[in-house]
């Protein structure tokens, strides 16, 4: 492993605990608001949760055609 992968490493571990720390405490803010609606707060957790499937599911189409590429 050379430091370009070691420095990839932990630039990709830090910005998805900042990422994961921000999305934690936005749903603790969406449960806790009680001004908001309860439609609303389903509505944007909605979208967050399909944001995260869709990635997923990209990332893992890319990670199937990256084994499938021949050179």
């Amino acid at each position: 492993m050379n430091i370009k992968n070691i420095g990839l490493t932990i630039l990709i571990i830090a910005a998805a605990l900042l990422i994961g720390n921000g999305i934690y405490h936005m749903f603790i803010d969406l449960l806790i608001d009680t001004n908001m609606s309860l439609l609303v707060k389903i509505g944007i957790i909605g979208i967050i949760a399909g944001i995260i499937v869709i990635l997923i599911g990209l990332i893992i189409e890319r990670i199937k055609d990256k084994r499938n590429e021949k050179f």
